[in-house]
């Protein structure tokens, strides 16, 4: 293996063997994204990937853009071929991005870009307006030069709001690069690494960077059994063989070793051709202790190559006993969760009626509760990074805009029910604000006061 990846596989592992080391609230990001498979995290790095040059490492609150891909296919592009990924543009600010930004992109360009200096770039798209807390998907398919040589490396560079329309600092903040190693046309080889997470698989916010997964029941109690679903795609130009074999971890091993694959539940891949992705089912996995563990994902791991071929996490959440825990239900495509305000945008210094929809992820039944809400500036709180905002203190939370109770609400495991609470205080001045809900806000389930809560969030205008 290349000593790039390998460093890359020893940094992320020590950047989680780190972060486990230390205490964790309940309710506080459990550890920051390092080189976890993403190849763009939406904090502008580049997920220690081979030949990563971004220029975005900072967050700043006046920047109204975040955005990540989903894996560049094929890994290794051919001489005279193509590549395919998706990007995720995300709207964290307090007003619309205009319809017209512009995201320009080059399959080989290895110095920076300025500001409204793209007018060379192989491809450009127009966004459309994008509301504070929208997530546009854009789909780009990257042509690579027929006389580039076999084994030439090429800088592709991505540039959003390259007009700097929507951002003054786009140049910097927008902007990345990443390069990848050009193969003769018609080179064969399988690539399997575990599938990244889309927006809606983000429920805790990207803070959390998990692997697209399907977990059942998604928080189990601690020391009972789950099961989950998980994406394996092939970023190869071949199939893969059958009889690859991917070890999956209820949590994070003590010592992460492709030679000691100890403790975890081997299944094996079928079959996977060149850019496919397969769903594989994992039964017989056990919670360790609450109140958090990470799914650990090896393909092909081999002793003494140093590195899987492909690795990935999935934070999830752990209860101490069985109990109902409350979140909320994700829009496809998008970070946010279902809450919705009516009218849609309520006059300013007015009321308004707010229906959020919780959903039960826990392992037994359980009444919603008393339900807080909050409202807070659309700028003021990154809800697509940390999740929704709902207070600094577990189980006495603060600053609540309205509150309902819900106690003979009851909901089965895997079902959800919507709630209403009207006469909110609408805020002003006119503009963008978000609005947070939590359930169970006096913590009478065992669950409450010991997992990282999801509070279903949305942004609205007020007129």
């Amino acid at each position: 293996m290349a000593a790039g990846r390998s460093a890359a596989w020893t940094v992320a592992a020590l950047a989680l063997a780190l972060a486990l080391a230390g205490p964790v609230r309940a309710e506080a990001p459990a550890f920051r994204p390092a080189s976890l498979g993403l190849p763009r995290p939406p904090d502008g790095g580049c997920g220690g990937l081979d030949g990563c040059d971004t220029q975005a490492n900072a967050q700043f609150s006046s920047n109204p853009i975040t955005f990540y891909s989903n894996f560049y296919n094929p890994v290794k592009p051919e001489v005279g071929g193509k590549r395919t990924f998706t990007l995720y543009i995300a709207n964290i600010g307090d007003e619309p991005i205009a319809k017209g930004v512009v995201v320009s992109l080059w399959a080989n360009r290895t110095e920076s870009v300025s500001c409204r200096q793209a007018a060379d770039a192989d491809a450009e798209y127009k966004l459309p307006q994008i509301a504070p807390f929208v997530t546009y998907t854009l789909k780009f398919k990257v042509p690579y030069s027929s006389e580039l040589a076999p084994n030439a490396t090429a800088m592709m560079r991505v540039f959003v709001d390259s007009t700097c329309e929507a951002f003054n600092g786009s140049s910097t903040e927008n902007q990345y690069a990443i390069s990848a190693t050009v193969v003769a046309k018609g080179t064969e080889y399988f690539d399997v690494k575990p599938t990244p997470a889309a927006p809606q698989q983000y429920p805790y916010g990207y803070e959390y960077t998990p692997i697209a997964a399907d977990q059942t029941p998604p928080v189990p109690a601690a020391g009972s059994a789950f099961s989950i679903k998980l994406g394996f795609q092939n970023l190869g130009t071949a199939p893969s063989p059958k009889g690859l074999v991917a070890h999956v971890f209820s949590d994070y091993p003590p010592r992460l070793d492709p030679c000691n694959t100890t403790g975890s539940v081997a299944v094996e891949l079928p079959k996977i051709g060149p850019g496919k992705t397969k769903t594989v089912a994992v039964e017989g996995l056990v919670a360790p202790k609450a109140p958090y563990g990470f799914v650990t994902v090896l393909v092909g791991a081999k002793c003494g190559t140093g590195e899987p071929s492909g690795f990935g996490l999935y934070y999830y959440g752990i209860s101490p006993s069985a109990s109902a825990v409350f979140g909320g239900v994700q829009v496809k495509n998008q970070f946010g969760l279902t809450v919705k305000t009516a009218p849609k945008a309520p006059k300013a210094n007015d009321t308004m009626t707010v229906k959020v929809k919780f959903l039960n992820r826990g392992t037994a039944e359980g009444a919603i509760g008393k339900v807080g809400l909050w409202i807070k500036p659309a700028a003021d709180w990154n809800p697509a990074r940390y999740g929704g905002y709902k207070g600094s203190t577990v189980c006495d939370y603060q600053g609540l805009a309205a509150s309902a109770d819900f106690s003979d609400m009851v909901v089965k495991p895997g079902k959800s029910k919507t709630v209403t609470i009207k006469d909110v205080p609408v805020p002003g001045p006119p503009g963008w604000w978000q609005v947070s809900a939590l359930a169970d806000i006096n913590c009478t389930l065992p669950s409450s006061a010991a997992v990282v809560r999801i509070a279903p969030y949305t942004a609205f205008e007020t007129i």
